[in-house]
C-alpha cells in the first residue's frame, strides 16, 4: 500500500551523494524477557524511543555553526558514558489546539497547520502541565494526526510546538562547570540553541548486529510470510530464545526503517509479526514471520433487534 515518506528519505535513496543513511532496526519481546532485544543493521549504535531517565539544560546553550558536542545539565546523576541521548532544540513554530482532547486520542484540532508538515516531530501542551512528544503522521485541513496516542487530556487551548532533536553518545561524564555531558562526536546537523529547561532525554539503545530479512511473496490475494535470520555471536540472545516452551506464546518482531539523523522520524514500520519455527545452530537463529490475520478474529454476537436495527423492521 502506498505511504507517504519524507523528502530526506526519498533522496538518501535516489542521490549518489547524499549523507543520509537509512537504518532497519528490530525489537524482539517476549513475556519471558525482561528487556526486549533491539538491534540495528550498521557498525554503531544507535538510540531510539525515550526511557524514563531524563534532565534537563542547566543555561542557555547558544546557537553554533557546528553540530552538538557538549552540553551542562540539571542533573547527570542517572546518565552514564555511553548512553544515547537526545536533546531539544528551541521551538519552532507553535499552534494552538481549537477542541479538548482525552488521553488516547490520536487526532488533534488545531486553529492553525502553517508550517507544519507530515514527519515533523511537535510536543503538545497537557492538563497536568507536562508535555506529550509526538510527531506527524497526517495532516487534513486542520486536523493532524499523531503517532501515537495521548497520555491524558489536553483541554483547548493547548500549545502544539513544532521542535527538533540533536542526538549524540555520551563519552565524558563531569562536573566541569557544572554537571557536563560531552558526546564522543558532535551531532549531526547546525545546533540552533536550545534554552534553560529544554529536555534531555536517554534513548533505547539499538546494538550493531547483523541480520537478514527475506520478504516473501505478496502478490494480491497470497501471502507466503517473511523470514528472519540474525547471527548467532551473542549466547545471551540464543539462551533468551532456548527459554521459551512450545506452549508459549511466539516471540514478535518488530522491524522499522529510520534515518540516522532523524530516528524520532519511522519511516516505514510494521505490526508486531509473530517469530515461529525457530531453529539455530552455532552461526544464526532463524524463524518465519506472520502477521496476524485478521480473518480469524473472533467477532462478539449481536441480535437483531428493533431497537438496534429499526429499518429492518419498518415494514413490518
Amino acid at each position: 500500500m502506498p505511504r507517504q515518506v519524507s523528502d530526506a528519505f526519498r533522496e538518501a535513496f535516489s542521490a549518489s551523494s547524499t549523507d543520509q543513511i537509512a537504518l532497519v532496526m528490530l525489537e524482539i519481546t517476549h513475556a519471558t524477557m525482561a528487556t526486549p532485544v533491539r538491534v540495528v543493521l550498521d557498525t554503531v549504535s544507535h538510540g531510539f524511543g525515550e526511557t524514563g531517565t531524563a534532565t534537563t539544560l542547566l543555561g542557555n546553550h547558544s546557537a553554533a555553526g557546528s553540530g552538538l558536542s557538549e552540553i551542562l545539565v540539571a542533573d547527570h546523576a542517572n546518565f552514564a558514558v555511553g548512553d544515547q541521548v537526545r536533546v531539544m532544540e528551541n521551538a519552532g513554530q507553535v499552534r494552538s489546539t481549537s477542541q479538548n482532547a482525552v488521553a488516547g486520542d490520536t487526532r488533534l484540532q488545531l486553529d492553525s497547520v502553517g508550517g507544519l508538515a507530515v514527519h515533523d516531530p511537535i510536543h503538545i501542551g497537557l492538563d497536568s502541565g507536562a508535555l506529550d512528544f509526538r510527531w506527524i503522521r497526517k495532516i487534513s485541513g486542520l486536523t493532524v494526526t499523531l503517532d501515537d496516542g495521548l497520555s491524558s487530556a489536553s483541554t483547548s487551548p493547548k500549545s502544539v510546538t513544532k521542535i527538533g532533536w540533536s542526538y549524540g553518545r555520551i563519552g565524558v561524564k563531569d562536573t566541569t562547570g557544572g554537571d557536563r555531558l560531552e558526546f564522543v562526536k558532535p551531532a549531526a546537523h547546525n545546533w540552533p540553541g536550545g534554552n534553560s529547561g529544554n529536555p534531555v532525554q536517554k534513548l533505547n539503545e539499538y546494538l550493531p548486529y547483523p541480520f537478514e530479512i527475506e520478504l516473501g511473496n505478496s502478490e494480491p490475494g497470497s501471502f507466503t510470510g517473511a523470514r528472519l535470520r540474525i547471527d548467532n555471536i551473542d549466547r545471551s540472545i540464543l539462551a533468551a530464545f532456548r527459554a521459551l516452551k512450545p506452549s508459549d506464546e511466539a516471540a514478535e518482531v518488530t522491524i522499522r526503517v529510520v534515518l540516522a539523523d532523524t530516528p524520532e522520524v519511522v519511516e516505514f514500520e510494521t505490526p508486531p509479526l509473530a517469530w515461529r519455527g525457530l531453529g539455530f545452530d552455532n552461526q544464526t537463529i532463524q524463524g518465519d514471520l506472520s502477521a496476524p490475520s485478521f480473518l480469524v478474529t473472533a467477532f462478539p454476537a449481536t441480535y437483531f433487534t428493533p431497537t438496534n436495527f429499526p429499518n429492518i423492521f419498518s415494514q413490518i
